[in-house]
């Protein structure tokens, strides 16, 4: 491989940041590195905790506040990143929540991603403060490293 093939046009860099820096690692990692997968981790609750994983790395964390965001925030990522496999991995802890944000996600994106209902026991810690939603964060990540159990339409959650 020569250097052309990591070059990165200026237009490359616009946009929603957890994409741009996807396409950042694509580039770098393209020639050793196979496994081309996104994986979105979801803590629902007050607070809703999402986690992007591309190629293993870290794309974005955040908390939004709404299922609709969820939803939005989900999509951007899916559509934008190009991963060759999409996994969401949705913890159930919050039971009507979680089959809010698994049913709107399966009707918007079921041909592009496969979604995971994960078993929340054990990804939140109790201690300590909440600041900037960084437990929300943590939790969704645990839940995005967790496999779950496949999510079809007819699971009942």
């Amino acid at each position: 491989m020569d250097g052309r093939d990591r070059v990165i046009l200026d237009e490359e860099l616009d946009g929603d940041r957890a994409i741009v820096k996807a396409r950042i690692l694509r580039r770098l990692k393209q020639d050793r590195y196979h496994d081309d997968t996104l994986v979105i981790g979801i803590d629902p609750g007050r607070r809703i905790g999402l986690t992007a994983l591309y190629m293993r790395t870290e794309l974005s964390s955040e908390v939004l506040s709404s299922v609709d965001d969820v939803v939005e925030a989900v999509s951007l990522l899916v559509h934008g990143v190009s991963a060759s496999r999409n996994v969401i991995r949705i913890g159930y802890g919050e039971p009507r929540m979680a089959r809010d944000i698994t049913y709107m996600l399966h009707e918007r994106l079921a041909d592009r991603v496969e979604i995971e209902l994960v078993d929340e026991h054990g990804t939140s810690s109790n201690g300590g403060s909440n600041k900037r939603g960084s437990r929300d964060k943590a939790s969704a990540k645990a839940i995005a490293m967790r496999r779950g159990k496949r999510f079809r339409p007819y699971n009942v959650i």
